[in-house]
């Protein structure tokens, strides 16, 4: 079972839809995954929009006290049931039938983690596809050889996208004893997917990574990363420094 994790903060009705919608249609079995959303307390609830889909799919909302999204994906950790995890951002989506074939790569390669690439969209509504030739790439992906490496030897030779939407894991390495403590988010501050990523990859023993676009990343006005303010720009200097030491 794979747990796709969807992390919302008063987005509009539409972005939420496509986004539990994509998942829905990845093609994958109602027993081979389980949806869980979190609402980092939006003004309004987005229960009925997660109440569309509880006959499609095994589906459930958390509610939380605003904490930012990594305490909204440490919480859903806590009920995540699948070996497999997924975070997708509320306002993004995923590519159509995308993510059985790689998931198929993951297990018969026995990986610990396995990369994707992504791409920019603009539409609010639309789900926007990629080119047919590049879908036909995600499934020959999953019938060819891949080159398998440690996550610490990935790391010297390649940059990390800091974003911990762009990868399938599983959910083991997280609590594994030998590293002496949970991995999970730390709270209350920006650019904890950065943190998360590089200690996430540096404990995969096996790893793999591929170019193919599996995640849109919607360009949406507003958001987190898209602000310019004083501000903000304090904050996030704050937050680095934050991240660097830990």
């Amino acid at each position: 079972m794979i747990t796709f994790i969807v992390t919302t903060y008063n987005l509009e009705d539409c972005l939420l839809r496509r986004c539990i919608e994509s998942i829905v249609s990845q093609g994958l079995a109602h027993d081979e995954y389980e949806i869980i959303v979190v609402d980092d307390e939006s003004y309004t609830s987005p229960q009925h929009v997660v109440n569309e889909f509880v006959r499609k799919a095994d589906i459930s909302l958390l509610v939380q006290k605003h904490a930012r999204q990594g305490a909204a994906r440490n919480l859903a950790l806590q009920h995540a049931r699948g070996e497999w995890i997924q975070f997708v951002d509320g306002d993004d989506y995923l590519f159509g039938h995308s993510i059985p074939p790689l998931l198929k790569l993951a297990q018969d390669n026995e990986l610990d983690l396995l990369s994707f690439g992504f791409r920019k969209v603009y539409d609010i509504t639309a789900i926007k596809e990629p080119a047919d030739k590049q879908q036909q790439n995600i499934h020959n992906e999953a019938k060819a050889s891949i080159s398998i490496t440690s996550g610490n030897d990935y790391m010297l030779s390649h940059n990390l996208f800091g974003s911990c939407c762009m990868q399938i894991f599983r959910r083991s390495i997280l609590d594994a004893p030998k590293y002496g403590h949970p991995l999970r988010f730390t709270e209350n501050i920006y650019i904890e997917d950065e943190e998360f990523i590089t200690k996430l990859v540096w404990r995969a023993q096996r790893m793999a990574a591929t170019n193919i676009p599996v995640y849109a990343y919607y360009q949406r006005p507003g958001s987190t990363v898209h602000s310019r303010s004083r501000e903000h720009t304090d904050e996030l200097f704050h937050n680095y420094f934050v991240v660097l030491k830990h």
